[in-house]
């Protein structure tokens, strides 16, 4: 079977208190056999505000430098724990720009972000980073809502049911979540129109269809009210049940599109 997750890339705060959100992390990469990338994305403007309006690209060495050390010791301990292979780097610039132009030249699989770790932006009004990165992301994103818990602490994951059948987010969490007997709630969000509900379940029946297999799981189904961002609606859904992650991708991938055969699950 062709291995779905070969990369996965975390934007990360050198933070102590941000080592247990990675940890989260590397045993999901762990337990995947993928390398996993760590990127810190730093704000030109907020070390050289005059020079960055008029020079984007200067950027003290020493500063890069004392950035890679910290990601180094991050890589150490994270090494010690967990048997994978870890790639640091360190970009200047703007911070859903950034990280979704390094997504694809690394050619990650998966991008694991954390809610409290997105940056705010500047003007409320606007889509937030988070939705952004949701939306435009190539690979499939996990949002992870649980700062200091396990991986193996995990309960509950969130996954919406857009225009396609998820196999990748099926896949890609399936084992974690027949071993832990994690509750899985598939969500969707009604056209708000009587004549096309039969559309708005029909992803949904499918996706249940490929669960049959996975004995013991606990799955909830759940149609939410029309709203203008299905994104912030099961953003506030993950939020609401206390979810640790919300796994989503706004459109199907060539390959998940592709899968049509039923899902071969084992339990770990």
């Amino acid at each position: 079977m062709e291995k779905l997750v070969r990369r996965i890339l975390m934007p990360v705060i050198l933070d102590a208190e941000f080592l247990p959100v990675i940890k989260q992390v590397a045993a999901l990469a762990e337990s995947h056999n993928a390398e996993l990338h760590l990127l810190y994305v730093g704000d030109p403007a907020v070390y050289k505000p005059q020079l960055w309006w008029f020079h984007p690209k200067v950027i003290p060495l020493g500063l890069t430098s004392e950035k890679m050390a910290l990601l180094q010791m991050l890589k150490e301990i994270i090494c010690r724990e967990h048997d994978i292979s870890v790639v640091t780097a360190v970009e200047w610039g703007k911070w859903r720009t950034t990280v979704l132009n390094h997504a694809v030249s690394i050619g990650a699989d998966l991008l694991v972000l954390n809610e409290t770790a997105v940056p705010k932006t500047r003007f409320p009004a606007l889509k937030s980073n988070l939705e952004y990165i949701l939306e435009k992301s190539h690979c499939q994103v996990i949002t992870l809502f649980a700062a200091k818990a396990p991986r193996d602490a995990w309960k509950q994951v969130v996954i919406p049911i857009t225009d396609f059948v998820p196999e990748l987010r099926l896949r890609t969490i399936m084992d974690t979540a027949i071993s832990q007997k994690m509750k899985i709630h598939l969500v969707t969000v009604g056209s708000g129109e009587t004549s096309k509900r039969s559309t708005d379940f029909y992803f949904l029946t499918e996706t249940l269809k490929r669960l049959k297999i996975a004995s013991h799981l606990q799955v909830e189904c759940k149609c939410l009210d029309h709203n203008y961002s299905p994104l912030d609606s099961f953003l506030s859904y993950a939020r609401s049940v206390g979810a640790d992650l919300l796994m989503t991708r706004m459109s199907a991938a060539d390959k998940e599109a592709l899968w049509v055969k039923d899902l071969n699950f084992h339990v770990a």
